[in-house]
């Protein structure tokens, strides 16, 4: 192609440059004589660097997204938990009226589905209108520390992304209630006495596995990121399944014999059920 050969602001006047340059493209003959601070990389390896960055920064939000619905698996999880718990006189009713422990089953999983395909919904359009609130502001930041943004920067919510989202909410909630239905699948029929059982505890042993699975995480040097997070989901975790161990303990023993200790003690009778609120409320906290 043909060359024009020109000085710097002629070049500029000519091709309405103003003040600004858009690039140097250098030609060198040997090795450059740097100065300190200063260093000669191609324009890929900046890219690469980038892209680096970027995909960092996807991880962490699909880490927080993936959060978000853990705090909302331990909150449906209460509610299913408080559900069965109020209902037990009325399951013992049904049993007594021929229902079986399936029927329980499916009835308490159905109402869950349904709750968590409602609250999905929900989910969506609230987290639709929280974009066009806040995305704008994480891409100006996206832009001033990795790289200009182009286009529009609220991505548009296409049916399969819906879809997955609406999927993954229904799948969580049934996952958290899957424990309490099976509670109200073993109600027997004296229930309709008044007889409860006593809410059983999360296992201790769970929780000091989770804490060696978030302890082994750690160790690798240069791990890679997904690692942490699945470190801090096992401590998240292990500290829910130990607390109602932990308020058991500070019932029994140390208000044990006063008054405190005895506005608690139908606390030690359904730790399985208050102990686990506290960790889901704890968890939103945190």
């Amino acid at each position: 192609p043909p060359v024009a050969l020109a000085d710097l602001a002629t070049a500029q006047e000519l091709l309405g440059l103003d003040a600004g340059v858009p690039r140097f493209d250098l030609v060198l003959d040997g090795d450059p004589l740097l100065l300190p601070g200063e260093r000669l990389e191609r324009p890929a390896q900046r890219g690469e660097r980038a892209d680096s960055m970027t995909r960092a920064f996807r991880m962490n939000l699909l880490c927080l997204g993936f959060l978000a619905v853990l705090v909302g698996a331990f909150v449906a999880y209460n509610m299913a938990q408080f559900a069965v718990t109020r209902r037990r006189p009325l399951l013992g009713r049904l049993r007594c009226l021929g229902a079986s422990a399936r029927d329980l089953l499916l009835a308490v999983l159905l109402e869950a589905g349904l709750s968590g395909l409602v609250a999905s919904v929900a989910g969506v359009l609230l987290g639709r209108l929280l974009a066009q609130a806040l995305v704008g502001d994480v891409a100006t930041t996206v832009s001033v520390l990795y790289g200009p943004v182009a286009g529009d920067p609220v991505p548009r919510l296409d049916l399969v992304t819906t879809l997955v989202a609406l999927g993954l909410g229904v799948s969580a909630t049934l996952a958290a209630t899957w424990g309490p239905a099976r509670a109200a699948a073993r109600t027997a029929p004296i229930a309709v006495a008044g007889q409860l059982p006593r809410d059983p505890l999360p296992s201790g042993l769970l929780a000091a596995g989770l804490v060696v699975v978030a302890i082994l995480a750690l160790l690798p040097p240069g791990s890679p990121v997904l690692l942490p997070a699945v470190a801090v989901l096992a401590l998240l975790l292990a500290v829910a399944c130990a607390l109602p161990h932990l308020l058991g303990w500070l019932v029994a023993r140390r208000w044990k014999g006063t008054l405190t200790g005895l506005a608690a003690g139908r606390l030690g009778a359904s730790l399985g059920r208050t102990g686990t609120a506290a960790g889901a409320l704890s968890m939103p906290v945190a």
